[in-house]
């Protein structure tokens, strides 16, 4: 379940509430699936991929509200932050 989502052109990105370290976020675009570390824009998955500078503007657009997000993910049932 994606605790953020935007529509960014024809891209979806998503993070997603039950994941894991390091930050990162997903894009969906068609058949394209990536992996993106937040901050950096590396793509983690799939190796040798590169995004497109459509995609790049739009993670600097929402760069804030992905970090934001990511702090939410690591906020588990029960804790007491």
């Amino acid at each position: 379940m994606a605790l953020w989502r935007r529509k960014c052109g024809g891209a979806i990105i998503l993070i997603r509430r039950a994941d894991h370290h390091p930050p990162h976020c997903h894009i969906l675009a068609g058949s394209y699936r990536l992996k993106v570390e937040l901050g950096r824009w590396l793509v983690m998955k799939p190796r040798g991929a590169v995004l497109t500078p459509a995609l790049r503007r739009c993670l600097r657009k929402y760069e804030a509200e992905m970090l934001e997000a990511w702090e939410r993910v690591l906020i588990r049932p029960g804790d007491t932050r």
